[in-house]
């Protein structure tokens, strides 16, 4: 709710600011017409960042609880090499090869103070990245490492890595605190949910419960 608040907010800002910006293009006295055209240049551009910016932040989730993510399927198609489905909550389905023993999904969250929390702000998460883990040292270090973007839809503007790098969301905590990763197993179906403050995942059947007690 809040996030699809703040999108309309940013959606409305942007769009006042292009109203203020052509409407001196309409009048006369050269000068004036000149100095207030290159100013209105610079809002609108300035409200096309912020449409940029509305449609990045429309792509974050509200962090509930024990709320369903995504679910993951591996298949074996060589050795330490697999074929991970991830189907995300709403559907979407998006089709891997990844190398290691054990994948790794990571989610962006951007956490707000808890002051925040009595006017409907609270922490927002979007799923980032897959990748392949291996379970020795050595070949973690010297074998091929895969790493794939799961975030739906064009990323034109980047939030949370501009916010991350320039800190000009100073209220809020971005960082990549929520990963979780299990063991690569052919056939073997997991299911990942928010938890506390993390993504945990856990084995839907007993390919997924036997890979996970033989890591352990």
């Amino acid at each position: 709710m809040f996030y699809s608040l703040l999108t309309g907010l940013l959606l409305l800002l942007a769009l006042v600011c292009i109203y203020w910006g052509i409407k001196p293009f309409f009048r006369h006295r050269w000068f004036l017409v000149w100095l207030k055209s290159t100013l209105s240049l610079l809002l609108v551009a300035f409200a096309f960042s912020i449409l940029l910016l509305a449609y990045d932040f429309s792509g974050y989730s509200l962090w509930d609880k024990d709320r369903y993510v995504a679910t993951i399927s591996t298949h074996q198609l060589g050795p330490q090499e697999y074929q991970v489905d991830v189907v995300v909550a709403g559907g979407d389905s998006q089709r891997y090869v990844v190398a290691g023993d054990f994948w790794q999904l990571d989610a962006r969250v951007i956490a707000w103070p808890a002051w925040m929390g009595v006017v409907g702000v609270t922490t927002g998460y979007k799923l980032d990245r897959l990748s392949g883990r291996y379970l020795s040292l050595e070949d973690e270090q010297s074998k091929p490492r895969t790493l794939f973007k799961v975030s739906s839809g064009r990323q034109v503007l980047d939030v949370w890595s501009v916010a991350k790098k320039y800190d000009f969301l100073p209220w809020a905590i971005v960082n990549h605190g929520s990963g979780t990763y299990l063991p690569m197993k052919d056939g073997a179906i997991f299911e990942v949910r928010l938890g506390e403050s993390a993504l945990f995942g856990k084995p839907l059947n007993n390919i997924a419960e036997n890979a996970v007690g033989e890591w352990k």
